[in-house]
């Protein structure tokens, strides 16, 4: 009856509706109609009194109060879950972090590279003589496992594949043999890639990260794709070198090197302490397979030239050859792939703005835009740049090398660190699941409704 009502009526209006995680009042915005219902239905005509004044004034107090109250509870929960998605985050990036960071963590993946190949040599033996000509030996970029030394010890390094037919292998006591990880150098250089994908995608709740990681996926993938594309239009890219010319030929000094990672690189300088230099920075990162100065006259400096094999030393003299026979300008680019030279330059700049056009037509989402755009300008700077253009790794002795370029790790590193950042939202349990609010919103629907009709 209209009493029964009048019940459910007044037992709704105090009901908190919670949509989310979060809490919200659903009170009626004038607390005083129930003090005007009940006095209609008692017929008191006392409603000036100052004794009603005042139960009204006590009655509107405590109803806000209330209300801070559970405004304040809700808050609390909101922060409470913020706090825990950000130490889910930051536990699962220092464990993601822990191999580039842990010293004996990043010798067994990545193997002994770089700095750490100078602070695992400096601990490991008491032996100085050991330790001198260990120290600075560094993996090639591209060597994995077993690595062994065939190069007498007065030459420069020259590592091989490690075999059973060879002697026992022992990386501690013998100078020849060196550990190069489970994975390249690549891999160490994009690990940090994931972090920064996991930092820019976990947001509010499980769902909308998922959405934030799958969006980074697509505009990486979207890179990728279109530098596979302009890699399959210019095999080399804009990759060069400097002419010599014919006429000047004997004002310059030519330095050639070969590496695992890239192949043949060469650079044309003019002075002798320029080609010094050139000379000895030319390591590319322990992968080097040959090296030499070439005179102004044509001949090798007797003082500064290394060769793996008698191979690499004829390839060089060949290249030397056919450099000083070009006929182009003098200072000018000469591309290695002729395509390049007559329109790659436009090509590229028509593929660089028409790729971030449709980015931005097609108004992609947030990070689908972020890191699509991020990669493509990358990738295409370095394309078209004589010095780099497209990645290759020539000399792979393994099946698999394909997984070596940088744009194969690039994607897999963003789509291990989408992983990484849908588990920070349930793993330590942060709660963030829309599922963990599905029976509070049911309950605040239904109150909800209840309102509206009683």
């Amino acid at each position: 009856g209209p009493r029964a009502a009048e019940f459910v009526s007044m037992s709704t209006r105090s009901r908190t509706l919670t949509m989310g995680g979060v809490s919200h009042d659903i009170d009626d915005a004038d607390d005083s109609s129930d003090s005007d219902e009940d006095d209609e239905g008692s017929g008191s005509s006392d409603e000036g009194s100052p004794a009603s004044t005042v139960l009204k004034a006590s009655t509107g107090g405590l109803s806000a109060l209330k209300r801070k109250a559970k405004h304040a509870k809700s808050m609390s929960s909101l922060h409470e879950k913020h706090l825990k998605v950000a130490v889910s985050v930051g536990f699962w990036v220092v464990i993601f972090g822990l191999p580039l960071f842990a010293l004996a963590l990043n010798y067994r993946i990545f193997g002994q590279r770089g700095g750490v190949a100078q602070a695992i040599n400096a601990t490991r033996s008491n032996d100085l003589r050991f330790v001198e000509e260990k120290v600075g030996v560094s993996c090639a970029a591209i060597d994995v496992g077993k690595q062994r030394n065939v190069a007498p010890s007065t030459d420069y390094p020259y590592w091989v594949d490690w075999n059973e037919s060879m002697s026992e292998w022992d990386a501690d006591a013998n100078v020849y043999d060196i550990w190069c990880g489970y994975l390249p150098s690549s891999y160490a250089d994009y690990w940090p890639n994931a972090a920064q994908l996991v930092l820019f995608t976990v947001y509010k709740n499980t769902g909308t990260t998922v959405s934030f990681a799958w969006q980074g996926i697509t505009g990486t993938l979207c890179a990728t794709l279109n530098i596979h594309l302009m890699t399959w239009i210019f095999p080399e890219g804009a990759r060069g070198h400097t002419c010599m010319g014919t006429e000047d030929v004997d004002k310059f000094y030519l330095v050639v090197w070969k590496s695992k990672v890239l192949g043949w690189k060469k650079k044309v300088v003019q002075t002798p302490h320029q080609a010094l230099k050139a000379y000895f920075d030319c390591d590319d990162n322990g992968g080097l397979e040959a090296r030499a100065i070439f005179m102004s006259d044509g001949t090798v400096d007797k003082d500064h030239n290394w060769f793996a094999t008698p191979q690499f030393e004829q390839e060089a003299k060949a290249m030397s050859k056919e450099m000083r026979q070009e006929k182009c300008t003098p200072g000018t680019i000469v591309y290695n792939d002729p395509n390049y030279g007559k329109y790659g330059e436009l090509v590229c700049m028509v593929d660089v703005f028409l790729v971030i056009f449709l980015f931005l037509f097609a108004k992609a989402n947030r990070n689908t835009i972020m890191f699509g755009m991020s990669w493509h300008t990358v990738w295409m700077m370095n394309f078209m740049n004589p010095g780099i253009g497209v990645t290759k790794v020539p000399g792979v002795r393994h099946w698999w090398h394909w997984t070596l370029t940088e744009y194969f790790v690039v994607e897999v590193t963003t789509i291990v660190g989408a992983l990484v950042a849908v588990v920070a939202t349930l793993v330590p349990r942060a709660g963030l699941q829309n599922l963990s609010n599905l029976y509070d919103d049911a309950l605040s629907v239904n109150a909800a409704i209840v309102k509206i009709w009683a």
